[in-house]
């Protein structure tokens, strides 16, 4: 039985193993062959056109009150929260 299991073994070992990894990324050469190939007229970018200035998506800035979280929501004191009034919504 050991001598089975030692010619398993060397067999095992003589014989080559592919390994391919999950992803093949790009292949071997590509870049090489792809880079430098346009033949084209020169690529140029075109001017850009002027920056759109576009109209305030809020027309004023809200101005909240020191204790505006307050009221809404109640106060912290310790690890409870306070309500004066249930909030309206």
């Amino acid at each position: 039985m050991e001598e089975e299991i030692t010619e398993i073994l060397e067999q095992a070992l003589k014989t080559e193993v592919e390994i391919k990894p999950k992803y093949e990324g790009w292949q071997p050469g590509f870049f090489e062959e792809v880079i430098g190939a346009w033949t084209g007229e020169p690529l140029v970018r075109e001017p850009q056109p002027e920056y759109q200035e576009r109209e305030p998506f809020v027309k004023q800035k809200r101005q909240w009150s020191p204790d505006f979280f307050e009221k809404i929501c109640g106060s912290w004191e310790g690890e409870t929260l306070v309500r004066e009034t249930q909030p309206k919504i």
